[in-house]
């Protein structure tokens, strides 16, 4: 098994690795390089049209893909990806903005923002959409996280399965799944029993939950 910091150096190389997120296993790769970004497609045997969500440690960096991103998608981000701001607060200030929160269960949270951007097409597929997440979950694995994406910026990061497949708990089951096609595996410190992040969609107000 390998280290985050290990992982840095692979992601560096265009290469693929599997990670405990602030969620479940992710499989990820630089958000920055178009040919890691297509070996997961691959690996996952994804869809060629569906984005995939970037993992980013500062609101900032959407800036950095010409994202459309309206005042009222800032605020609501200043409060989801905010760590001192509890769920129940955040339930809160998504009923504000039209959004039935009452299914709203886990702390992470994925926006969906417009995107058209001729540079960024392998990342939008086309959708006109790019969907991000500061991984601020409560397992102890998002400082991690947020650590590796410091160091090497921006990273894809979908469920650590194949399209249709529930993701394995297990990162033994995961290598049985990829193989040598995934060039580093990051064991969880502990079982990860959180679900995929809430996906919702804050281009325009009522906002949308996708997830």
């Amino acid at each position: 098994m390998h280290s985050f910091k290990q992982v840095a150096d692979v992601l560096k190389n265009d290469k693929l690795a599997v990670i405990p997120t602030d969620t479940i296993y992710g499989i990820v790769a630089s958000a920055r390089s178009a040919t890691a970004v297509e070996k997961v497609y691959a690996a996952r045997g994804r869809d060629l049209d569906k984005p995939c969500i970037i993992l980013i440690d500062d609101v900032k960096c959407i800036s950095d893909f010409g994202c459309v991103v309206s005042e009222a998608a800032k605020k609501i981000m200043s409060t989801l990806w905010n760590q001192k701001v509890s769920l129940a607060e955040k339930k809160a200030a998504l009923e504000k903005y039209g959004v039935d929160a009452s299914d709203i269960r886990e702390n992470a949270f994925s926006l969906v923002v417009g995107c058209s951007h001729d540079d960024f097409t392998y990342l939008h597929r086309g959708t006109g959409t790019l969907c991000f997440r500061v991984p601020f979950g409560d397992n102890e694995h998002s400082p991690c996280v947020r650590n590796l994406l410091r160091d090497i910026g921006p990273i894809i990061a979908p469920s650590a399965n194949t399209q249709g497949v529930p993701t394995p708990r297990d990162l033994a089951e995961i290598k049985g799944v990829f193989g040598d096609s995934v060039d580093a595996y990051v064991e969880a410190l502990h079982p990860l029993n959180a679900n995929p992040s809430h996906v919702i969609d804050v281009r325009c107000v009522p906002l949308h939950i996708l997830r």
